[in-house]
C-alpha cells in the first residue's frame, strides 16, 4: 500500500523597504512599501502602500474611493484616532492584489481625507492574510500567504 503526502505551497517573497523623501534630519525614510492592485467591480487602480503594523485597519485616501466610484454616502460612518488625531472615515470593503502574489483577498478598508501617507494596509484584514517579517536593520521585509 502507498501513501502520498502533498505539502500545501505557501507562497513567500521578498521585499525591499522603499526609500522616500524624509523630512528635517532624515533626508531619506525608508519604508516597508508594496505595490497594490486595488479592485472594487470592474474598476481598479495600482498603488504603493505601506505595510504597517501600528494600523488596526487598512486606511485609504478619499481619491481612490471617488476612483473605484465607491460612493461613500453609502458607507457606514468611522470615527478614528491615532497618529492623524481625531477624524472621520467611511468603511467599505475592496479586493487587493499585492505585487509578486496572485491571491486576490478582500479587506475591510476605511476612506479619509486626514491621510498623507496614501494607503496604509493594516492588521485588519492585511495582516489575517500574510505572515509579515520585517528586518529594519537591512530594510528589507517578507510577505509569507498564510493557509486558509
Amino acid at each position: 500500500m502507498f501513501f502520498t503526502h502533498s505539502k500545501l505551497l505557501k507562497t513567500m517573497e521578498q521585499f525591499t523597504y522603499l526609500g522616500t523623501l524624509g523630512m528635517g534630519n532624515s533626508p531619506v525614510v525608508y519604508r516597508s512599501s508594496v505595490q497594490i492592485d486595488i479592485r472594487k467591480g470592474d474598476k481598479h487602480i495600482l498603488q504603493m502602500a505601506i505595510v504597517d503594523s501600528g494600523s488596526d485597519i487598512t486606511l485609504m485616501d478619499f481619491e481612490i474611493a471617488q476612483f473605484l466610484e465607491i460612493d461613500l454616502a453609502t458607507c457606514d460612518r468611522v470615527n478614528l484616532g491615532g497618529i492623524i488625531g481625531k477624524s472621520v472615515g467611511y468603511s467599505s470593503e475592496v479586493s487587493i492584489v499585492v505585487e509578486k502574489f496572485k491571491k486576490e483577498i478582500s479587506i475591510p478598508v476605511v476612506f479619509t481625507e486626514e491621510l498623507n501617507t496614501g494607503i496604509l494596509l493594516g492588521q485588519t484584514g492585511f495582516f489575517d492574510n500574510y505572515k509579515i517579517t520585517f528586518d529594519r536593520r537591512n530594510r528589507a521585509f517578507s510577505l509569507e500567504e498564510n493557509a486558509k
